[in-house]
This record gives structure tokens, C-alpha cells and sequence, in this order.
């Protein structure tokens, strides 16, 4: 539940309003909303489609990150065809931190390591001050604060999306994962563990993962396109010859039922 909401900060990568491009030979056809592409993914079932929403997608700029929510999952989220308005995401992020019975958002600062606040003055710099004017006049103590609210209304960190509660929350919660997961195929020493031929497998790159499923996309696949950055052949892309990245192994395939199309 901690990594759900740790990771429920994607939600705020999302633009308003959001818009999905569709790009087909460099030509902008088309956009749709997000709103109207959740649960309904029928758009990708039409050939040639899921290369537009690819190329759309590497090619849309990303917004800097902040402590806003698009309209598009508070007020529309699940919306049924026809219908004004939707559900709220936001709120219900809260809602399953309270069900769960999760400790605020000033308990995992102290977890962390970090300052807590017995006033909401304490939280200035650490946050917008209108976001803590807009705390001061809902809730009576910092202590009240929910995990996720507090979290994502952090300042990110240099170099980073997320502020320093939810850096730790994350960071924390997939490493207790990773190391507890007898499974997890850099474990030494159980029948899961990757053979240094399938471990060539990280070293592959974006862009030749993107190749696998479609055609053309730019060496930065991060970076939208420019003179520096233009479309290339996947057949140029080093590493997009062997996609399987040594996955082979006298036992067979590590993974018989991915099909790569």
C-alpha cells in the first residue's frame, strides 16, 4: 500500500488538460483525451494505430512537475460515454490511505529521517506557500495531513519528480522488494537467477525496446525530436538485432508466452 501511493505520483505528471497526439508520418492528425482512453483501449486494436500513439508520445513536451491534478482524472476519471463528469483519483488516493490505515504524511518525514512540523510555519520551503495556506484552512495540525497529499505537494528534489518523503518511500519500498523476492532474477543462487547470458538484457536501451513494437523513433527516446535528435531506422539502432538480449537458455526460453509484436 506504502509503494502504491509512492508510486500514485504519476498522476501528477499528467497535463491539463491531457491530450494524447496521434503522429502518423510526421503529420499532428489527431488528439485524444486522456479521459476518454481509460478502459477503453480500443483504439489500439486498429492496425498502424499504436505507432501514432508512439510517435504522439515521444514527441509531446512533458510539463515541469508540481503539486497540481488534471481535470481529466479528478473530474473525469472512468466517465461513461456520454456522461458529464466521472470520478475523482485524487481523492480516492486518500481515501484508500485511510482505509488502509496508513500513518500521515508527517509520521513517514520523521521514517525518513526528516523534519517534522508541529506548525504549519515549519513547512514553509518544503512546499508552495499557497499549498500551506491552503493546509492551514483544512486541517487543524501538520499531523493530519494524509501520506499522499503531503507527499506529491513536496518540491521535487534536483534531478528528480518526486520531493524527499516519497524519494524515500519509493526508494525504500523497492528495495525491500527487490531483496525479498527470492524471484528477483539478480538474487545469486536460486533457480530464477539470470545466467550472465540473460543478463545482457539490461543493457539494452529505450529506444530499442520502442523498436520492438514499431518503427522510426528518435536515438533519445526521452527527448522529443529535433536537428540533434531526429527519427532513425530501427535497423540502425545497436542492440535492436538481438532483442531478446540473450534470453536463450539450455532450459528453454525464460520467457516462452511474450510474444513480440
Amino acid at each position: 500500500m506504502i509503494l502504491v501511493h509512492g508510486n500514485r505520483t504519476r498522476n501528477l505528471w499528467l497535463t491539463m488538460p491531457v491530450l494524447v497526439p496521434l503522429i502518423c508520418l510526421r503529420v499532428f492528425p489527431s488528439s485524444r483525451r486522456l479521459s476518454d482512453l481509460i478502459r477503453q483501449p480500443f483504439d489500439l486494436y486498429r492496425a498502424g494505430v499504436l505507432d501514432e500513439y508512439f510517435m504522439g508520445l515521444m514527441n509531446q513536451v512533458a510539463q515541469a512537475m508540481d503539486d497540481s491534478v488534471t481535470q481529466e482524472v479528478t473530474n473525469h476519471l472512468f466517465k461513461k460515454p456520454g456522461a458529464r463528469f466521472g470520478m475523482d483519483l485524487a481523492a480516492f488516493n486518500m481515501q484508500r490511505g485511510r482505509e488502509f490505515g496508513l500513518p500521515g504524511y508527517m509520521d513517514f518525514r520523521k521514517f525518513c529521517g526528516l523534519p517534522g512540523a508541529d506548525t504549519f510555519d515549519e513547512l514553509f520551503g518544503s512546499m508552495s506557500n499557497e499549498t500551506i495556506r491552503r493546509y492551514a484552512s483544512i486541517y487543524e495540525h501538520p499531523s493530519d495531513v494524509d501520506l499522499w497529499s503531503g507527499g506529491v505537494s513536496e518540491r521535487p528534489l534536483p534531478g528528480s519528480m518526486v520531493g524527499p518523503t516519497f524519494a524515500c518511500v519509493i526508494a525504500t519500498q523497492f528495495s525491500y522488494s527487490r531483496r525479498g523476492d527470492r524471484f528477483w532474477y539478480e538474487n545469486g543462487n536460486q533457480p530464477s537467477s539470470f545466467t550472465p547470458g540473460q543478463s545482457t538484457l539490461c543493457l539494452g536501451s529505450i529506444v530499442a525496446t520502442v523498436c520492438i513494437l514499431k518503427n522510426g523513433p528518435q536515438p533519445f527516446s526521452l527527448h522529443v525530436s529535433s536537428v540533434i535528435n531526429e527519427y532513425v531506422y530501427c535497423a540502425h539502432v545497436q542492440g535492436f538485432d538481438s532483442p531478446y538480449g540473450g534470453l536463450e537458455s539450455g532450459t528453454g526460453d525464460v520467457f516462452p508466452n511474450i510474444v513480440f509484436a
